[in-house]
């Protein structure tokens, strides 16, 4: 009897296509502890609820994959620690589903190693079998002179031996024992279940792709030389991307960079005359998309394993080419300032109604991008919200049963928070694009194309729209680089709602850090660069600048500015300072109201600049209260702390959530922890109530009617009844279009 084995096929992906219930899906499950260091050899048990469980042992990248059906729940088990997540694998969507824990793996011996040399083979004992494992190229040619494992958990014990001419490698092994496959530098080439017969002689049959590519490098840069018919290897996934311009027609000889995270490797190609190009990036690695003028166009991660993978890409981008000629021949006024704006323009776009996943306490919708999503806006009956930061969708959806109203396709994905005013919804695209919609069926009403890279959420009071651009195509990297000559590289702008006219612009040092803030006639601002304005509202006339090292947006309550500063004597650390609204002098700095520093001018993502909130003060008849460290202050307008509790107590930075203004509503305080959505009471701070969500939550809550939305890392957004209608009227991200978080 020949035992059971996995055998890996070639998977094509495209991302137009739509997955079904009970359709195949690749669940990888990766561990690593807080420090960020994979775990390796942990044992996984995956249980389907009311079906079957499956077990892998995770390589050494701390990475593990199971095949699962879609619409379907299970149940994670790690190590010793019994459910330990439940897992529900999204019922759209192609990429594969990728689920990241925090795990510290206990100390145990390292794995007892066993070498087999074909010279020295012997006959097993009646407690021994022979396995033969066979190894062939995806061309069924017989791979020679392979290095083989067979790692065996409960033996705690890894059996090595190398394929000779035919491709077998051949081991002497115990029977009633799981086995994992490792082939070359591939972990999990698949699994033998060995039967309790010893004596017997099995086999088991994996594939190998090598990877046989030239690459020229340069520096950090490499540049590969594929094959006409390369395809995608054991180690490495094909990438195929397609790129359009805005009106759908290809973009040829256009540099597309994938940037290697936490490293300064690249690896760049130019696409054809189809605006084709094609990578072979290898598993196990986080690779962003990005042009010349736009950043983190999507993202490529690939977990190990052995299965030949194909993903096909296609976006549209404006054109390098078409982007410098603008800022060689527009029209600009004597200060220097852009009187004109390209205008990309939105396409509609439908709403699957299988991602909405009913709960018992409401409904999520389980976008197929998998990525971050940014507080939701609700006005009326209705909730406007975004697909993922890695798509260009916005929608509008009955706010109680997520029915759609309506689709817009973006022409660019990373979309900001949205805000709601005079039946115009309102956001931004980091690249590059300030829309402006009609509530009412999501029409344009207007756009404006700001620059190669936007930060930051619009902010509207008087009816104007108040954003940040960079002037000049360099601006970022003349910032980066420590090389300005003067401070007027960003401009902050005020539009007109209904119709985008320019209403008056001003220069800044650098972009805004989330969002500018309006309040009593006036705008304030903190830039990228830690500085803090103060402008008139109507005329843009700069009246304060604050050299101050601010790392949070600031809070206008009454003629006080509350912001969060990077500490005087260590700059890990952000405390609290006071200013006075009317000279903008500084009150006080309140440093027993203190935490680490989470803010990076260089080092965060742009989905966290939009929502950033970490230190972020709100206000409430009379109390102020924040969350920074991962505790949640109550406090006077003096400072003096009334009382404090702790949300989250992870001590590492990575684990503790950007966004995280505290909400209002219902005379209640609603914070997210970074799993949980919870509500407190603001006289003692004492826990009321809480939602579970199993998911890594993103955004801040917004609250209406008696409803709690809220979004996670892996694109679903989370709706909660709570059937208590007084927790309402706080329906945007901070609260109001204004961007002050103050309730009075």
């Amino acid at each position: 009897m020949k035992p059971l084995f996995l055998i890996p096929i070639l998977i094509f992906v495209t991302t137009k296509l739509l997955g079904q219930v009970g359709y195949p899906a690749d669940l990888y499950i990766n561990l690593k502890n807080e420090k960020q260091i994979p775990q390796k050899q942990v044992e996984i048990k995956l249980h389907e609820v009311k079906g079957t469980t499956y077990y892998a042992l995770t390589n050494i990248n701390g990475g593990a994959k199971f095949k699962t059906k879609r619409g379907k729940k299970y149940i994670l088990d790690v190590s010793n620690q019994k459910a330990f997540k439940e897992i529900t694998i999204p019922t759209e969507g192609t990429k594969p589903v990728i689920e990241n824990f925090v795990f510290e793996k206990p100390e145990s011996a390292a794995l007892d190693t066993t070498i087999f040399k074909m010279f020295k083979f012997r006959l097993p004992t009646d407690d021994e079998v022979i396995m033969k494992v066979i190894v062939a190229a995806n061309n069924l040619r017989m791979m020679p002179g392979k290095d083989v494992r067979l790692v065996c958990k409960e033996l705690n014990k890894v059996f090595i031996s190398k394929t000779e001419s035919g491709g077998v490698a051949s081991f002497i092994i115990y029977p009633g024992f799981n086995y994992i496959i490792g082939v070359e530098e591939q972990d999990s080439a698949g699994v033998i279940s060995v039967p309790n017969r010893g004596g017997a002689m099995s086999e088991a049959k994996v594939f190998y792709q090598p990877t046989d590519i030239k690459e020229i490098v340069s520096n950090d840069t490499i540049v590969q030389q594929l094959k006409k018919d390369q395809g995608p290897t054991t180690s490495h996934v094909f990438v195929n991307i397609k790129l359009w311009d805005m009106s759908m027609r290809p973009i040829p000889n256009e540099d597309i960079f994938m940037d290697l995270a936490n490293s300064k490797t690249v690896y760049k190609a130019r696409t054809d005359a189809r605006g084709v190009v094609d990578f072979l990036l290898p598993k196990g690695k986080k690779f962003s998309i990005n042009l010349k003028y736009e950043r983190d166009v999507d993202i490529i991660e690939h977990p190990v394993g052995a299965n030949l993978h194909r993903i096909n890409i296609e976006f549209n981008y404006m054109g390098s080419e078409k982007i410098e000629n603008f800022y060689k021949t527009t029209t600009r006024t004597k200060e220097g300032f852009l009187t004109d704006f390209m205008s990309p323009k939105v396409q509609p776009c439908k709403f699957d109604p299988n991602w909405i996943e009913k709960t018992k306490d409401g409904y999520n919708v389980n976008f197929p991008s998998q990525s971050a999503t940014s507080p939701p806006t609700a006005h009326g009956n209705n909730l406007y919200l975004n697909s993922g930061y890695y798509s260009p969708e916005f929608y509008s959806l009955d706010k109680t049963t997520g029915r759609s109203n309506w689709g817009a396709r973006l022409a660019e994905n990373g979309i900001s928070a949205s805000i709601y005013v005079d039946d115009v919804i309102l956001a931004n695209t980091e690249s590059c694009t300030l829309y402006a919609l009609d509530a009412k069926n999501g029409n344009m009403l207007w756009s404006k194309w700001l620059g190669p890279n936007i930060y930051s959420t619009p902010t509207v009071s008087n009816r104007k729209v108040f954003a940040v651009y960079p002037n000049t195509l360099d601006a970022r990297y003349l910032i980066i680089n420590k090389n300005l000559t003067t401070s007027n590289h960003f401009v902050l702008a005020a539009f007109d709602i209904k119709t985008g006219e320019i209403k008056w612009q001003a220069w800044v040092d650098e972009e805004v850090l989330a969002a500018p803030v309006a309040s009593n006639n006036k705008v304030y601002m903190t830039s990228m660069a830690g500085s803090l304005y103060q402008f008139d509202m109507e005329t843009g006339k700069q009246l304060h600048l604050i050299r101050s090292k601010a790392v949070t947006p600031p809070t206008i309550i009454d003629d006080l500015v509350f912001v969060s500063m990077a500490g005087e004597k260590d700059s890990k650390v952000q405390e609290l300072a006071i200013y006075n609204a009317k000279d903008m002098k500084l009150i006080s700095r309140v440093k027993q109201i203190n935490g680490q520093n989470q803010f990076s001018q260089f080092g965060m993502d742009a989905i966290d600049r939009m929502n950033y909130g970490v230190g972020r003060v709100t206000h409430f008849k009379g109390k102020n209260f924040t969350i920074v460290g991962g505790k949640l202050f109550c406090f006077d307008n003096s400072g003096k702390i009334a009382w404090q509790t702790v949300i989250n107590n992870s001590k590492s930075i990575e684990m503790l959530p950007r966004s995280s203004t505290p909400v209002i509503a219902g005379g209640k305080i609603i914070v997210n922890n970074g799993t949980k959505v919870q509500i407190y009471d603001p006289a003692q701070g004492k826990l009321i109530k809480e939602f579970p969500v199993n998911a890594e939550l993103f955004a801040d809550a917004i609250a209406y009617n008696g409803w709690i939305y809220t979004g996670t890392k892996k694109g679903k957004i989370i709706s909660i009844n709570t059937k208590d209608p007084s927790l309402t009227d706080w329906p945007t991200w901070s609260g109001n279009a204004a961007h002050n978080p103050v309730v009075r």
